[in-house]
């Protein structure tokens, strides 16, 4: 069990987060790697993590890094997030994970009909002004 393993099941969020900023960027990415049942972890490290993102998503602090981590986290483990489960996974495990899952998923969508939001305000309020500028 790694370092980081450890930290995921104890549910450390601070301490998670400051480990993979004190990582490098190839280590940051065989961390999330060694993580689930196919690096001989469990889908509770899955949940852990997702819970993770979801507690930093909730917080809006870190957001550009926690995007990015939760990137690549979702290379290495979309499959078990999107696809048919694994026979030999616990239903109730699978439930809490596609919960945790959807929270997410939610939580990054919300945030980015604001930003686009926000975005088409700017760009009218720039289209107005440009246009009485030309006016006078």
């Amino acid at each position: 069990m790694t370092a980081f393993q450890r930290l995921v099941k104890k549910g450390k969020y601070d301490a998670m987060l400051n480990a993979l900023k004190g990582m490098t960027p190839s280590g940051i990415h065989v961390a999330l790697s060694q993580l689930g049942p196919l690096a001989g972890g469990t889908i509770k490290e899955i949940i852990s993590v997702l819970g993770f993102f979801e507690h930093y998503l909730d917080r809006r602090d870190e957001a550009d890094l926690i995007q990015t981590l939760l990137y690549t986290f979702l290379q290495f483990h979309h499959h078990w997030l999107f696809g048919d489960p694994d026979p030999s996974t616990d239903p109730s495990e699978h439930a809490a994970l596609v919960d945790v899952a959807s929270r997410v998923v939610s939580r990054v969508d919300d945030d980015w009909k604001v930003l686009d939001h926000q975005f088409q305000h700017l760009f009218c309020s720039i289209k107005l002004l440009t246009h009485l500028q030309m006016e006078t």
